[in-house]
């Protein structure tokens, strides 16, 4: 993983959960939500789970922007 900026929107609400910049050294980010919109800049420098496990492709829980 490498360090970029990332913004988490959770539920459609206005003020995003996480706006910033994050790093390999930086701990998990952990959001509840039935629904979660992630902006990241480098999509390939972060690994994103659901309930512990790998992300399934096309999930209708989390967006990306």
């Amino acid at each position: 993983m490498r360090k970029t900026f990332l913004r988490v929107t959770v539920d459609g609400r206005t003020e995003p959960a996480f706006n910033g910049w994050i790093d390999s050294s930086d701990p998990p980010l952990a959001f509840r939500g039935r629904h979660v919109t992630v902006k990241v800049l480098e999509r390939s420098a972060v690994q994103i789970t659901k309930n512990g496990a790998a992300l399934a492709a096309g999930d209708a829980d989390v967006t990306f922007e």
